[in-house]
């Protein structure tokens, strides 16, 4: 089965810095096939023959001990992540209009390891209220349309409140890996 593993808050700052390189063979002395990285913000793509919840504490735990911090990782089969991406909500004249006013990049897609509570979309909904930001809930995954910048966001300060482990990719990015597995 074709994944992406995203791994959440690494190469953003000074610290949790992994080479992609690295992380590549990493993935690669675990046995898994076809894996390759896209972009510095930690998207593998890869072949496996078991299922998410037995990847995943493998992954953390190999990631954890060869580069001595926790990186909490979040999976999708290739046709989970089409999904997603295709089912974005908002209309492209919407994202363009957002984008026009913004500082940066205006949709994003949040990906959760489990689906958001009703406590969580409730702490959305209100948050995003503040800055006139919108969200909506798919089954794992949360499409984000910024006003003016995610950086200071009331909605976004929110993803790391979540009971869910979540990490972003802007929506470009989001498509681009999607066309990655249409290229494997």
């Amino acid at each position: 089965m074709r994944y992406v593993a995203l791994l959440r808050g690494i190469n953003v700052g000074p610290s949790k810095r992994i080479p992609m390189a690295d992380l590549k063979r990493l993935f690669e002395e675990l046995r898994f096939a076809r894996v390759s990285t896209f972009l510095q913000s930690g998207n593998v793509l890869f072949d496996a023959d078991r299922p998410e919840d037995s990847l995943l504490p493998e992954l953390e735990r190999a990631i954890a001990d060869r580069f001595g911090f926790a990186v909490p990782v979040l999976l999708r089969t290739a046709e989970e992540f089409r999904q997603a991406v295709a089912s974005c909500p908002f209309p492209p004249e919407e994202i363009a209009a957002a984008e026009s006013a913004a500082e940066g990049d205006s949709y994003y897609v949040a990906f959760l390891r489990t689906p958001p509570t009703p406590t969580d979309l409730a702490r959305l909904a209100s948050a995003a209220a503040v800055d006139g930001d919108r969200f909506q809930a798919g089954n794992r995954e949360l499409h984000l349309l910024f006003r003016h910048t995610f950086r200071t966001s009331k909605l976004a300060a929110q993803l790391d409140r979540l009971s869910s482990p979540a990490t972003t990719r802007n929506g470009s990015s989001a498509a681009r890996i999607a066309a990655l597995f249409d290229d494997a």
